[in-house]
């Protein structure tokens, strides 16, 4: 069954549709509606008040896109999956990694706890850009419930999603999980990154210029696995020397990941 309680994340429809189906009441999520309401009347959504989203498909594709999040997820809050109370899923509050396109709802697998934060802030991009409603936001909290019960859950984009998770619920709860997490992180290895890192100088770039100055410092006393590499361009080095750039990232990826190198 089901454990109730309140947390944050997806898209909605009837913001902009008038659509119904996305604001049917769901079990348990009475303080997670009223906190999206008095989020409208305040005029809040983190000061994206009369955010221009482009032509009604790419509106339409968002609203769509967070309605499958919904559906997708492993919900814990209610069925605001809508795939029964008493269903296979994990009730972690995350997603799969992979599900066919035919997929209605998540399977039994355990969600993996490194995508709560990256598919959670799908959720509360289109609640903050008032494209999403009650359903979306109610996926959006089941993923910070989700977070807040696994350690695990402790990458950066979590830590992000936490943070502005905490602003759109007014729950500053989530604000402080984000913290304890970050702080963990910054615990461990002395405080400094264990994993692989590549940073790309550019030769003639003035506006933030790291070839003489001590600007890069504090990356290279932070970074355990630190890979630098010139780029004879200027700011734009993407624009500027895209063949540089490209080779310089897929010689990195070949020798520090080659286990997500493909061949």
């Amino acid at each position: 069954m089901k454990f109730l309680s309140v947390v944050v994340g997806v898209m909605f429809a009837s913001a902009c549709s008038g659509d119904s189906s996305d604001t049917d009441e769901v079990v348990g999520v009475d303080s997670a509606t009223s906190s999206l309401e008095t989020l409208r009347n305040h005029g809040g959504y983190g000061g994206h008040d009369g955010i221009k989203l482009g032509s009604h498909a790419a509106r339409l594709a968002i609203t769509r896109g967070a309605s499958r999040l919904a559906s997708l997820q492993a919900d814990t809050i209610g069925d605001n999956a809508r795939n029964g109370l008493d269903d296979p899923d994990p009730d972690d509050g995350g997603w799969d990694f992979l599900l066919p396109s035919s997929a209605t709802s998540h399977s039994a697998a355990t969600s993996p706890p490194n995508i709560f934060g990256e598919t959670g802030l799908g959720v509360w991009a289109a609640v903050d850009s008032r494209l999403a409603g009650t359903r979306a936001l109610v996926a959006a909290l089941d993923a910070g419930t989700g977070m807040q019960r696994n350690p695990d859950i402790d990458s950066a984009p979590d830590i992000v999603f936490g943070v502005l998770l905490a602003e759109l619920a007014d729950n500053p709860g989530f604000a402080g999980l984000a913290r304890a997490r970050y702080d963990a992180k910054r615990a461990a290895n002395g405080g400094r990154l264990a994993m692989p890192v590549l940073f790309l100088h550019g030769a003639y770039d003035y506006t933030c210029e790291t070839m003489k100055s001590r600007l890069a410092e504090p990356m290279r006393a932070d970074c355990s696995d630190l890979t630098e590499v010139v780029v004879k361009s200027g700011h734009w080095m993407a624009q500027e020397r895209p063949v540089e750039v490209n080779a310089a990232l897929a010689k990195w990826l070949a020798a520090k990941l080659p286990q997500y190198w493909r061949t």
